[in-house]
């Protein structure tokens, strides 16, 4: 979790138990909303290499999590969530806001 900026904000997020309800990227960012019980979470890759879908992620649940920088560029990172694999140059977290009610 370190190497995304921003880090601190998920207090009470976590990715293994979370459904992915939104996923957009253009040729050089993309944006990915996760929600955990309410908790929904809105996640920036900036300068994309390589983006990869797998499978059906809207009807899943995330089940891994792994963020690591590449083994030659140390300044290159991979975001796998196992139905989305986001090679890119830095990741933030855009926002986290709560949906339920208090």
């Amino acid at each position: 979790m370190k190497f995304i900026v921003g880090y601190e904000k998920l207090e009470n997020f976590d990715f293994y138990d979370s459904k992915p309800i939104r996923f957009e990227h253009t040729d050089t960012t993309a944006r990915l909303k996760l929600d955990y019980y309410d908790t929904i979470a809105t996640f920036l890759f900036e300068d994309l290499l390589d983006v990869h879908v797998d499978g059906d992620p809207l009807a899943n649940w995330i089940e891994e999590f792994y963020c690591y920088p590449c083994f030659n560029n140390k300044k290159i990172f991979t975001f796998d969530i196992g139905y989305y694999k986001i090679v890119c140059s830095r990741i933030s977290v855009e926002s986290v806001e709560c949906t339920k009610g208090p």
